[in-house]
């Protein structure tokens, strides 16, 4: 028999965003405190405050009040990705939990490098704190010998703006990830705390993570972000998972539809430097 009409979408949407929440590398730079309703074309509202001034008192003298300000931004979930899988009612094999599996890993898998570009998009399109870092004119050569200093430059341009210690996360692609093994920073660091997926190390005050979603902008040349989850924020959700009796042929159709979208709050506090992969000196 073929995989039961009504228990597919349940197996399928009980474990398929679990596993997307938990692949997504670039999300560690995002917060999901605004929620809202998550489906194709919402907007989610994130209340905004406006600056409190701080003001000397003298004794027997009349305050002064701000007024409060009530503004907020939008969180649109303009992103969609769906999936689609034709399951005939032949193929008595379709019907064993373990090609079930394998279907819903490699769909969330495919899922994960879309979402997973879309939020480096979004930090990428949205990250202001750059001054003194590579430009897309003038990257920064990168090897062993300087990588670390990069870091270490990152986080102290972050300690300007009061950005928090915990939590900052920096996302480097695999060539870099080398270069930080090649100067012996990831091996050196006690990696005993990894935190999830794609996790290398923690250096500068970064959780560092690996993730071939890294821009790369031309050649050797990468667009490379460092922030913190207080700094952007993005929702998630699956619209749908349902199973449909194919009209021409005797299968069903398992398919499902994800929504996402992202927001930059806080620009200013995300660093975007661009780095080319540099030889290593002899």
């Amino acid at each position: 028999m073929s995989l039961s009409v009504a228990t597919i979408p349940t197996i399928v949407s009980s474990t398929l965003l679990e596993s997307l929440k938990a692949n997504l590398v670039f999300a560690k730079l995002f917060n999901q405190n605004y929620m809202g309703d998550v489906s194709p074309g919402a907007t989610v509202k994130i209340p905004s405050i406006g600056a409190v001034s701080i003001r000397a008192y003298t004794k027997y003298t009349a305050t002064t009040a701000d007024d409060a300000t009530d503004t907020s931004i939008d969180l649109t979930i303009d992103k969609q990705n769906y999936f689609s899988i034709l399951l005939d009612d032949i193929d008595k094999a379709m019907a064993k939990p373990e090609i079930l599996g394998a279907y819903v890993k490699e769909g969330s898998y495919q899922l994960v490098k879309n979402i997973d570009a879309d939020l480096s998009a979004c930090l990428v399109a949205g990250a202001t704190l750059v001054t003194g870092l590579g430009t897309n004119a003038v990257p920064i050569e990168v090897n062993s010998k300087n990588i670390g200093s990069q870091l270490i430059l990152m986080a102290k341009m972050m300690d300007i703006v009061g950005v928090p210690n915990k939590n900052r996360a920096i996302i480097l692609p695999p060539a870099f990830v080398e270069k930080l093994v090649i100067a012996n920073i990831a091996s050196a660091t006690d990696n005993t705390s990894v935190l999830s997926n794609g996790a290398v190390t923690r250096f500068a005050g970064f959780d560092v993570f690996m993730s071939n979603a890294v821009v790369n902008t031309v050649g050797a040349k990468y667009r490379v972000i460092a922030g913190h989850p207080d700094n952007a924020t993005y929702a998630i959700g699956l619209d749908g998972v349902e199973t449909l009796r194919h009209p021409t042929i005797f299968a069903d159709n398992l398919r499902g539809l994800e929504a996402h979208g992202s927001k930059m709050t806080r620009p200013g506090a995300t660093c975007s430097t661009y780095w080319n992969i540099a030889a290593e000196p002899a």
